[in-house]
């Protein structure tokens, strides 16, 4: 075999293993595309899964922050209700009070006035008495 002869069969070996590994990357190349699709697909199923999640719960979210809102203003009104309700009382409470130390003072006055009748009239009483007394 000619030294020609040699690098051609050297040559063909090389061009033959350079066929082969490129087949063997090829292959590998496909699994791996291969793969890659199948992820691909599941990344897509679970993405519209949760999707499909975020979409409930910000339904549920929403009639429960609705809800919850609606308690909140009733909440509200009933504690308005009481309020009025509370000041009315204490209006109530302070007008009796007044009443109360009006009818007393009213009422102290009225004492005096009678006290001040018996006081009066046992002055008679005793001034006619001691004048009988005198005139003995």
């Amino acid at each position: 075999m000619s030294e020609t002869d040699a690098l051609v069969v050297s040559h063909e070996e090389r061009l033959q293993r350079s066929e082969t590994f490129a087949s063997e990357v090829a292959g590998q190349m496909a699994a791996m595309s291969e793969q890659l699709r199948q992820v691909g697909e599941k990344v897509t199923e679970v993405g519209a899964s949760l999707k499909s999640d975020i979409a409930s719960f910000r339904e549920t979210n929403n009639e429960d922050h609705e809800t919850i809102k609606h308690e909140v203003e009733a909440l509200k009104a009933k504690s308005l209700e009481h309020d009025q309700k509370f000041v009315l009382l204490l209006g109530d409470r302070e007008l009796r009070e007044k009443r109360i130390r009006n009818a007393k003072k009213a009422g102290f006055a009225v004492l005096l006035t009678l006290l001040g009748g018996i006081a009066t009239r046992w002055g008679e009483v005793i001034s006619n008495w001691l004048s009988g007394v005198h005139k003995l």
